[in-house]
């Protein structure tokens, strides 16, 4: 890692980033001013030739999960991690920059912008190992490959009163360096009337200044021809960086839903547990990738109120209508938290659609039982069963009505005798129906030819 001594040739900054008005009191040095690494004759450097040196961001910062600071609170909190980096120790990764088409000593500044475009110097400021006034400073050289690593970049909160003084004191510092840079007196170029421009300028920076998101801005300057650092490169800028203890940034995540499916009419109440979250700012999204042609997805939006975001921790909605009503078989998408401020989203869960008719407790099939019929017995090569003995006991009666046995047996011969030979004619779809104990037992509801009355089994 790139280390900074303080043993080093005296070096002026130019730490601010490159706004529209070259004239603003934050201006930087135009293109014409900066010497191109293609005609730099200094002896203990070198570029490379018809290619114009620059700074890389290797690794980025990590956007989320990163707390800033405040004075009271200390430093030692360990610094911002890099993109790629793990919650183990085993895979730690910091921000990374390389300087390109040079090699030779160079320093690197990190100082903090705002997320505007173009972007303008933050409030907040950089603390730990190789700052000073809320920036870092590192050297470079071939040995480390012209490579910068930032391990221990804190960042610290400026409180919303503390705004426009703090941005006040580092607009004239800018101004001085400007001037040094340009063989000038600053205390002599600085009056009043540059104090109160710049007192101006921070008043109108500070009221759309957003104190919980900032950039990191990496300037690389090479010495000139007496070795100062004095030439400055293009600022490059990070990806945004949230203070995870804001709630209009903090990482979305849901914990639960108590109902994983719901009908494709939509309609269904779900309730959603999850991290903090803003009841102004939240809206619960389902999403399906790849559902329509030529790449694009279907998505929706769960139904809610403000009154139905609970303390910030739960979500009371409901499901949105699926765009294919009329699917045969249950179909998954995706839901998940979405913030419509930045569009940043939590990790999706899933959630299943349920065709219209779609028996969830397959209770219908329970109450199905298949029974036997006339048709389906004759059609087996089955015989007419006698009909089971009375509970008199005896023997057992056929279709001529000879019934014999006990008084039992003879009144249930009677009565299927009467049936048969009382001119009544079973339909060839008249149902019958075995029972357990392989004896067939008549199914009372026959059907009989029209016009004819039904008898009363005799007495």
């Amino acid at each position: 890692m790139a280390q900074h001594t303080g043993n080093e040739t005296p070096i002026i900054f130019q730490t601010t980033v490159s706004p529209p008005n070259p004239t603003s009191i934050y201006s930087t040095p135009s293109s014409s001013e900066m010497q191109n690494g293609d005609n730099m004759d200094i002896g203990r450097t070198e570029t490379v030739a018809d290619n114009k040196p620059k700074l890389l961001i290797l690794e980025q910062p990590k956007s989320r999960g990163f707390r800033f600071r405040y004075d009271c609170e200390g430093q030692s909190h360990g610094g911002l991690p890099g993109e790629n980096s793990e919650r183990n120790r085993k895979a730690k990764s910091y921000p990374t920059v390389q300087l390109l088409n040079y090699r030779g000593r160079a320093r690197i500044v990190v100082s903090l912008v705002t997320e505007s475009d173009p972007p303008l110097p933050h409030a907040h400021s950089i603390v730990g190992r190789n700052t000073e006034n809320g920036q870092c400073t590192v050297e470079v050289g071939p040995e480390n490959d012209m490579c910068a690593t930032f391990p221990n970049l804190g960042i610290l909160h400026v409180t919303r009163k503390r705004v426009v003084d703090v941005l006040t004191e580092r607009f004239i510092q800018n101004k001085a360096m400007q001037i040094t840079m340009q063989g000038m007196d600053p205390a002599v170029a600085i009056g009043d009337v540059e104090k109160e421009a710049a007192r101006r300028e921070a008043d109108k920076v500070a009221k759309g200044m957003n104190l919980s998101v900032v950039r990191l801005c990496f300037q690389a300057y090479l010495p000139d021809e007496r070795g100062y650092f004095r030439i400055p490169l293009d600022p490059v800028f990070s990806q945004k960086v949230y203070d995870s203890k804001a709630p209009s940034a903090a990482t979305l995540k849901i914990s639960r839903i108590d109902r994983p499916s719901g009908t494709v009419r939509g309609g269904d109440e779900v309730y959603l547990l999850c991290d903090k979250v803003q009841k102004n700012d939240i809206e619960v999204l389902f999403f399906e990738d790849d559902s329509f042609p030529e790449g694009k997805s279907w998505e929706a939006l769960g139904t809610f109120g403000p009154q139905d975001v609970h303390h910030q921790y739960a979500v009371v909605f409901k499901t949105p209508p699926f765009y294919n009503l009329a699917i045969e078989r249950p179909f998954t998408v995706n839901i998940a938290l979405r913030r419509p401020s930045d569009k940043e989203m939590s990790d999706p869960k899933q959630f299943t659609y349920l065709p219209q008719e779609f028996d969830e407790e397959r209770i219908g099939m329970k109450r199905k039982k298949k029974i036997d019929h006339f048709t389906d017995f004759f059609s087996r090569g089955g015989a007419m069963p006698p009909p089971p003995p009375a509970s008199g006991g005896g023997g057992s009666g056929g279709p001529s009505g000879g019934m014999q046995g006990g008084s039992g047996g003879q009144q249930g011969g009677a009565f299927f005798s009467g049936l048969y030979s009382g001119g009544y004619q079973f339909p060839p779809n008249a149902s019958y129906t075995a029972n357990q104990g392989n004896q067939a037992q008549p199914d009372l509801q026959f059907q009989f030819p029209r016009g004819t009355p039904p008898q009363q089994p005799p007495s």
